[in-house]
């Protein structure tokens, strides 16, 4: 731990460095948070065929690795989110973002379900237009 003294110049107050460090990734969540809605393709919810899948087709090396890569960060941050329901940090928020990122059978039609309620709806929506895109569009009901 030397280093972090030498980098602070004194002693580390591990109650403020934990505190700075949980203030930062709620800043960066909400960021995040924010450029994710925003950028989800107004379709997002009625086409469960994702842009890598199709990939499978024409890239397979390709496909793969951003499979991997995906799931990988996604179980890093499942992981990071169930430790944070417990300490300090985003735990529901990371542990959100985690679930978003894993491929799981049924996964489209829980995100939709959720996305889907009026309440939650409505935000995303309010704020896609603040940035100038469009609504999402709900799937047709069978």
């Amino acid at each position: 731990m030397d280093f972090l003294r030498q980098w602070f110049g004194q002693p580390v107050d591990w109650w403020h460095l934990g505190l700075w460090l949980t203030v930062i990734s709620y800043g960066l969540g909400l960021v995040l948070m924010y450029v994710v809605i925003i950028w989800l393709p107004e379709d997002y919810l009625c086409d469960e065929s994702r842009w890598y899948q199709r990939l499978r087709r024409h890239h397979p090396l390709v496909y793969w690795l951003i499979f991997l890569l995906k799931n990988a960060l996604g179980l890093m941050l499942v992981a990071a989110g169930v430790v944070m329901l417990f300490l300090p940090g985003q735990g529901v928020l990371t542990l959100t973002l985690g679930i978003l990122l894993l491929d799981f059978p049924g996964k489209h039609a829980v995100v939709s379900r959720m996305l889907s309620r009026p309440s939650v709806l409505r935000l995303i929506n309010r704020i896609r237009q603040w940035a100038g895109r469009p609504p999402l569009r709900l799937p047709q009901r069978k």
